[in-house]
């Protein structure tokens, strides 16, 4: 339990399934079930709450919500200017969870760029650097995960029907050769999506802890009625 003098406090955890906690208001603001988007046992809230249940008196939620991280190859961010081409262009992303600090580094590096002041730290943050050997696991996972879910996925037909389809549930299946994806509500209507991400291509995964379509490639995900809710994807599903 958390004395009262640690309410002021916020906590991270260090190992691979890490929590965080901090108080706002009174209220218990806790993280974890860390998951790449599109990739989801469905279970991630649930642990989460049983974690908390296990650690803290009297528990239990008031509300969920689910964020996502933007992170780069080496998982150092990117920051400064696009390229030599396009000087007056700058970005500032891939803050890797640590957007409060990083946004502040970011704010140094792009108003000396724009003020012609030379920053000692910008080489670090360039926006065109290349770290092979810090980058290369994230550079095959990726490529997997992308080979996968733009070429084998296609491949892959699916086997189930919407007879066998209950409520709460979702699937992808098979009409007039085209792939769908259908979930079935608690009142038993049907919502059927385009399978296929507006972005790349990528073919969707359902998501059951947040009732979304989600892109395991590049993070967009949709409602299951196919409303845009995350970029990168600028448009709805059909």
């Amino acid at each position: 339990v958390v004395n009262q003098e640690s309410k002021n406090d916020m906590y991270l955890g260090v190992d691979d399934d890490y929590l965080s906690f901090r108080y706002v208001n009174n209220q218990l603001l806790l993280g974890g079930s860390k998951h790449r988007c599109g990739i989801n046992d469905g279970e991630s809230y649930a642990k989460l709450v049983n974690k908390g249940k296990n650690i803290f008196e009297h528990f239990d939620y008031v509300s969920k919500w689910s964020a996502q991280d933007c992170m780069t190859l080496d998982k150092v961010p990117y920051i400064g200017r696009v390229s030599e081409k396009y000087s007056n262009y700058y970005v500032a992303t891939g803050f890797n969870k640590w957007g409060m600090t990083s946004s502040m580094v970011a704010a140094n590096i792009i108003f000396d760029q724009i003020c012609n002041v030379e920053n000692i730290y910008e080489d670090v943050y360039s926006c065109n650097r290349m770290n092979i050997k810090a980058s290369l696991k994230n550079i095959v996972n990726n490529t997997g995960q992308l080979i996968k879910s733009i070429a084998i996925d296609k491949l892959i037909l699916p086997m189930s029907l919407l007879s066998n389809l209950h409520n709460g549930q979702a699937d992808i299946i098979l009409h007039k050769q085209q792939k769908y994806g259908v979930y079935q509500d608690d009142q038993g209507k049907r919502h059927f999506v385009d399978i296929k991400c507006p972005h790349m291509g990528c073919e969707l995964k359902f998501n059951y802890d947040d009732l979304s379509w989600d892109c395991p490639c590049h993070g967009s995900r949709f409602d299951y009625k196919g409303n845009l809710l995350d970029n990168p994807s600028i448009h709805s599903i059909k």
